[in-house]
């Protein structure tokens, strides 16, 4: 089995230029930093209060008895299939866009915070469709209202189909429905490095990391935050290439995502901020950096994450996200010992000192 090295992969966030769909954003604040837990009474709460139905979808997979905590993602022949699925949505929009000119496409496509893109004879969606409220009633009306009818019918009346899998089906569903952007990762391919397409994969990052250890030691609100993340950690990820920057786009969309569903400020900060930082061991495990540049970047990502537990959930979601790359986690194990020593130089910054200088004489042991 070949593994890609991780720093054929590696890239600087500062550097990168790619759009992003994000739509329109909120400015105001909100007025509390901690997760509701008010309890949903029934689950036709969830159809009007999408905030609610994604933490009642979190708590309903963290159940011990609940079929995602041991269920099989990567089992031979699994595929993911929706009510409504993407490819049917994307020959909709066809349909609705035909005779449309490419200025008019480009302006809804703006609009409607997605686009149509051609690879040969596949058509592909790039973006998270997103209803349009602009009303103006030009000759681009009743294309809106045709558009506006596909999107809801992907985003909102949509559901997650496994196989003989009823009730796994339903807790995906309730996830999926919450954050609608989450459907356009069905059946989409990665790069070569990977064996799975991007729901299988993100689905997998959420059970390794709900399964483990290190994660029944964090307090209730950061469980929500990091199981947030990991569905959303490659949100933005484009089809089939190796995209440099989907860490640092994941993060923005991500905050657009939580921000739409009232999530308090602080807890939008720290899912992007992990998301952001997600790839840090291919910066870490860099061949151009001997052991003292490593030792300076663990510590300046230390610092970026000095926020509460930021550091130590980081480091469960890199592990959950390595292990989720190649079957049986040969990908993880490929690079497990560059893991741990950057594990245990980036929890060694992140504790508080009495000594400001007693970090300096920190070395790293075999």
């Amino acid at each position: 089995m070949k593994i890609y090295p991780i720093q054929e992969q590696q890239f600087k966030i500062s550097n990168s230029k790619t759009n992003v769909f994000l739509g329109n954003r909120k400015t105001r604040g909100l007025p509390f930093d901690s997760f509701s837990k008010k309890p949903l009474t029934s689950l036709s709460e969830t159809k009007t209060n999408k905030k609610e139905a994604l933490f009642l979808g979190l708590s309903e997979i963290e159940k011990n008895e609940s079929k995602f905590r041991t269920f099989d993602f990567e089992k031979e022949g699994l595929v993911l299939s929706l009510n409504y699925p993407k490819e049917a949505f994307i020959q909709d929009v066809e349909h609705i866009l035909n005779r449309k000119s490419e200025e008019e496409k480009k302006k809804l496509y703006l609009e409607f915070n997605f686009q149509l893109t051609k690879n040969g004879d596949k058509t592909g969606l790039e973006g998270h469709p997103r209803q349009s409220k602009t009303k103006t009633d030009d000759r681009l009306f009743n294309t809106r209202e045709k558009l506006n009818q596909a999107i809801q019918k992907f985003n909102e009346n949509n559901s997650i189909q496994i196989e003989g899998e009823e009730e796994l089906s339903s807790e995906l569903t309730l996830l999926f429905n919450a954050a609608p952007e989450l459907y356009t990762t069905v059946g989409k391919k990665q790069n070569k490095t990977h064996d799975f397409t991007l729901d299988i994969h993100t689905l997998c990052v959420l059970q390794n990391v709900m399964n483990d250890p290190d994660f029944e030691t964090l307090n209730e609100d950061d469980k929500k935050t990091l199981q947030i993340t990991a569905l959303l950690h490659d949100i933005t990820k484009k089809e089939g290439i190796n995209d440099e920057a989907h860490a640092e786009t994941g993060a923005i969309a991500a905050s657009s995502i939580l921000e739409r569903l009232n999530l308090p400020n602080k807890k939008r900060k720290d899912v992007s901020k992990l998301i952001e930082e997600h790839e840090w061991l291919k910066n870490y495990n860099s061949p151009n950096k001997n052991e003292f540049e490593r030792t300076e970047y663990a510590k300046s990502l230390a610092t970026r994450l000095k926020n509460g537990n930021l550091a130590k959930m980081e480091i469960i979601l890199t592990k959950a996200d390595m292990l989720a790359v190649k079957k049986e986690g040969a990908f993880f194990e490929h690079y497990k010992k560059a893991f741990y020593q950057g594990k245990k130089e980036l929890l060694a910054f992140s504790k508080p000192k009495n000594n400001f200088f007693h970090i300096f004489d920190y070395k790293i042991t075999s």
